[in-house]
């Protein structure tokens, strides 16, 4: 249940970070959680977190897009920003070491 709980929340303040209004959907599955994000606005995606033959994986797809897999939060949560909002641009962030150099 950890699981569907997690992926419910990480989902669902992915969308707020983003600023969409999505009915997100979470269900258990054999090998993880599985997650249905709704929106008025756009294509619905389907989010899974499972484990796969070579370790966790995240599979992520639309009904008008080919199913994409990612083995980090990193990628998935890359697609998931274009899927959400296409119209934002791509951020990025920089970590530093506690008084490290950045010349």
């Amino acid at each position: 249940m950890d699981a569907v709980i997690n992926l419910k929340c990480f989902l669902s303040s992915l969308c707020a970070a983003l600023g969409v209004s999505a009915d997100v959907t979470v269900s258990q599955i054999s090998s993880g959680a599985e997650a249905l994000i709704c929106r008025d606005d756009g294509p619905d995606i389907l989010v899974s977190r499972r484990l796969l033959e070579f370790g966790p994986a995240w599979e992520i797809s639309t009904n008008g897009s080919p199913l994409r897999v990612h083995p980090s939060a990193q990628g998935a949560i890359r697609t998931l920003a274009a899927l959400l909002a296409p119209n934002k641009a791509a951020g990025r962030v920089l970590f530093a070491a506690e008084g490290g150099d950045l010349a």
